[in-house]
Order: C-alpha cells, then sequence, then structure tokens
C-alpha cells in the first residue's frame, strides 16, 4: 500500500472508497488527534498519518465509535471541523512499521468497545505495542479519588452510606484499569508485510 514510492490499495477492502494510491510524506506514520466533540473530561481522539493521495489530501487512520470498525478517512473527514495536532508522545516503533502496523490492524476490522477496543486502544497498540487508553485510564484514577475522599468522609463521619460508595468507586476504578491494559500479542503474522507491499 504505502512504501518509500507508491503502491496501489487495489484489492483491500473498502478500496472503491480509497485512492488507488498513497504517498509517503513527511507525516506519515504519525500520530494525530482531535478533541472530541461534546465531552466532559477532554478526550483526545487520535489517529495515524498515512500518506497523501495525488490530489495533495491527507489520509488518516483511526477507529471512532460511528463507523464501528477502524476507518480510514481524509483529514477534514477525520477532524470534523475541528483543530488537528501531531502527538509528541514517544512511540516504541518506526514510523514505517507504524504504518505498516496500521495496514494490518485495519484490515484485522476489530468492532469498537469503548471499554476495549476504542481509538486510543488502536493507536496505541499500533504505535507502542501496548493495549491502553488515556481515557479508561484517567476514569480510572477519577474513581480512586472519588472513592478517597468518599472513603475519607465515611470514616469520620460513620457514615456506612459513604463507605460502601468508597468501596464501589475504588472497584469501578481497579476494573478501568484492568479493562485498559489488556495484554496484547504485538508480532503480526509473517504474510502480513507480504499481503500489504504486494
Amino acid at each position: 500500500m504505502i512504501g518509500n514510492h507508491t503502491n496501489t490499495l487495489a484489492g483491500f477492502p473498502y478500496s472503491n472508497y480509497l485512492p488507488q494510491q498513497l504517498f509517503w510524506t513527511e507525516n506519515s506514520g504519525r500520530i494525530v488527534f482531535r478533541k472530541k466533540i461534546d465531552t466532559v473530561i477532554g478526550i483526545d481522539h487520535p489517529g495515524i498519518v498515512l500518506g497523501k493521495d495525488i490530489y495533495g489530501y491527507e489520509w488518516i487512520a483511526h477507529h471512532h465509535y460511528k463507523n464501528v470498525y477502524p476507518s480510514i478517512d481524509r483529514m477534514d473527514a477525520f477532524s470534523l471541523g475541528r483543530e488537528v495536532y501531531y502527538s509528541n508522545k514517544p512511540v516504541y516503533y518506526d514510523r514505517a512499521k507504524i504504518v505498516e502496523r496500521t495496514i494490518y490492524h485495519w484490515l484485522e476490522k476489530k468492532e469498537y468497545s469503548w471499554l476495549r477496543q476504542n481509538c486510543q486502544h488502536f493507536v496505541n497498540n499500533i504505535a507502542n505495542g501496548t493495549h491502553t487508553s488515556e481515557a479508561i485510564e484517567d476514569i480510572g484514577n477519577m474513581a480512586f479519588t472519588a472513592s478517597g475522599i468518599t472513603g475519607l468522609i465515611g470514616l469520620f463521619t460513620g457514615n456506612k452510606t459513604l463507605k460502601k460508595i468508597a468501596v464501589v468507586s475504588a472497584t469501578v476504578g481497579i476494573g478501568a484499569k484492568a479493562l485498559s491494559r489488556t495484554p496484547v500479542n504485538n508480532a503480526l503474522p509473517s504474510r502480513s508485510k507480504q499481503r500489504l507491499l504486494r
């Protein structure tokens, strides 16, 4: 699909909706993000730059709940009119490997799940080989904080209901962190590279 020069997308699923060629750019393999719309805690929606088409449009792979499966969209569709930023967070793989892993995971067609397979899981798995979601981690941290505050108030006031709420909040925090950190097999099948770059 994408190499140091160009390869064709012919034969890939949904190729009638995608450009037939993408060109490697200085941003291919980089993580981009925009703020999610209508969220209370300011969640980032990340994606991975694949390259540009012959018209100069940049194409992004991302996983959005409305699409159910990972999708590849033009930058303007990805952004939804919001500002898009390039991430500076460290990544484990080089950019060529990130693009290869992106296409592999796009072809895998894992169904979206807010707790187990969201946009952040998708990008973190591809770029770092870790199945984590910053949003779920944040929710777990908030639950732990609420648990601590509620538990202390319950302890000092003798309020049994507050103590029970603290236990439930701690359980939610532990559950959120456990779900966010599901182990993954980082190895791509040996045939994947041949399939991607045919």
